[in-house]
């Protein structure tokens, strides 16, 4: 039996699930050139891989397979449908953030029954071949750490720039996929139709998975592409909009109260006054409570202690502390300040603009040429509906097929919250209709 080490995840990891700075800064020089990570770049590069299967299974259906990525041991979750006999099309997921502390301990969704569990298996029971990566630094395997922790360390901060490294890794073992047309099994050789690869991605995982589509898309350099692509609550826009939604919105309460110091969803309180520092109506439904004044706001109150400005502040300098370690702009760049009607406003070089700009898939809707469908919910700041509905636009406007779809009421995971003020009596669950819209445009994709 595999012995893989349960990840504990407290709580708090939960508010974090895009991606957070993290205090310790090694490996500063992990990439030799960091333009590398470029979309353009990612686009001009090779990939591929050998697969290795670990011969016991962990459970029915259930076994894993190790890959390299930029020569760094890997790991991926294999779950197989019923009936293997014949070539498996296969739906590739894309986790979520899980951050340097507990990666080392990532259990690959194995235990509990959570969103991801309940998500493989649906794609599982639909017939698909379910193909979980960890990426870099991710998962033990029978007693083998994945390589490439310090990774994490150096890139998976405010600069946000870890989900392009990964999806350099979901590319490496997509790669490997496609060529070898088959996977090694505990039970024999399982085939895959070559034809049929799908690519899903959840939280950070949409931020990977929208790059793997723009580096895949009308791409003559590689053999392989998705056939179609799924983002579920995908934190995948530009870095600097990530910065200042995500940055706030976990540890600053004004980024979410209304003028007169309540909540209500809006910067407006009832007395007409209005908070100047307002970012999104909605925080995080496992926060418990909104009510400040409750015995229930107690360790919310240290949490959320931060100002929306020192929280922006905290983002942009990882980044430039990364951009200047790598001389992407000199020691003495840095980002500038103003107020407008009682807010701050921060304002980037436009080299440092530029080079934001040319990461991830966000900013490039003409490579994004898979049908994709955007799930997401009406107030999950993490992947709020403008971001979802822009990108989607501007795909079909340049003649791509892309599905927008918003479940109203619903939290990160696309499911009802337990908290009545975050999902009112009557919210409709969106996760079973996201799978059946999935699974439906996948099927379609493959005909």
């Amino acid at each position: 039996m595999f012995a893989l080490r349960s990840a504990l995840l407290i709580i708090i990891t939960l508010t974090t699930s895009c991606g957070v700075p993290n205090e310790e800064s090694r490996c500063e020089r992990c990439l030799t050139d960091i333009n590398e990570l470029r979309t353009k770049q990612l686009r001009a590069r090779d990939y591929g891989s050998s697969l290795k299967l670990f011969d016991n299974a962990v459970a029915e259906n259930v076994f894993f397979l190790e890959f390299e990525s930029d020569g760094l041991r890997q790991f991926a979750r294999i779950d197989t449908p019923d009936d293997v006999r014949h070539k498996r099309p296969i739906v590739i997921f894309a986790h979520g953030w899980v951050g340097a502390d507990n990666a080392p301990n990532y259990d690959f969704s194995l235990h509990g029954e959570g969103m991801y569990s309940r998500l493989i298996e649906a794609y599982r029971q639909a017939g698909f071949l379910v193909v979980t990566p960890g990426y870099r630094g991710h998962g033990v395997i029978e007693g083998q750490p994945a390589q490439g922790i310090e990774y994490l360390h150096a890139y998976d901060n405010g600069s946000y720039l870890s989900p392009m490294l990964y999806a350099i890794d979901v590319l490496n073992l997509t790669a490997a996929l496609y060529e070898a047309g088959q996977i090694p099994s505990p039970l024999g050789t399982i085939q895959i139709d070559t034809n049929a690869i799908h690519l899903v991605g959840h939280s950070q995982g949409g931020d990977v998975a929208l790059t793997a589509a723009a580096v895949t898309g009308d791409n003559a350099n590689l053999s392989f592409e998705y056939n179609a692509v799924s983002i579920w609550a995908g934190c995948f826009t530009h870095r600097f909009l990530q910065a200042e939604m995500y940055g706030p919105m976990g540890s600053s309460l004004e980024a979410f109260i209304s003028g007169d110091g309540s909540w209500n969803s809006t910067a407006v309180g009832s007395d007409g006054e209005v908070n100047p520092n307002f970012t999104f109506g909605w925080p995080a439904d496992w926060i418990g409570t909104v009510d400040t004044s409750s015995d229930e706001w107690t360790w919310q109150e240290d949490a959320y202690g931060s100002s929306r400005d020192e929280a922006i502040r905290a983002r942009y300098d990882q980044m430039y502390e990364v951009l200047k370690a790598h001389q992407v702009i000199g020691s003495n760049v840095s980002y500038s300040t103003s107020t407008e009607n009682d807010r701050t406003e921060f304002h980037h070089p436009i080299e440092v603009q530029k080079f934001m700009s040319e990461m991830g898939g966000y900013d490039v809707p003409e490579w994004i040429k898979a049908p994709i469908n955007f799930n997401f919910s009406d107030r999950d700041y993490y992947s709020i509906p403008e971001w979802n509905n822009d990108l989607s636009q501007r795909i079909n406007q340049l003649g791509g097929q892309a599905h927008s779809y918003e479940y109203t009421g619903t939290n990160h995971s696309l499911e009802v919250s337990s908290r009545v003020w975050y999902s009112p009596e009557g919210t409709k669950d969106g996760f079973t209709q996201a799978i059946e819209r999935d699974i439906q445009l996948f099927r379609t994709s493959i005909q």
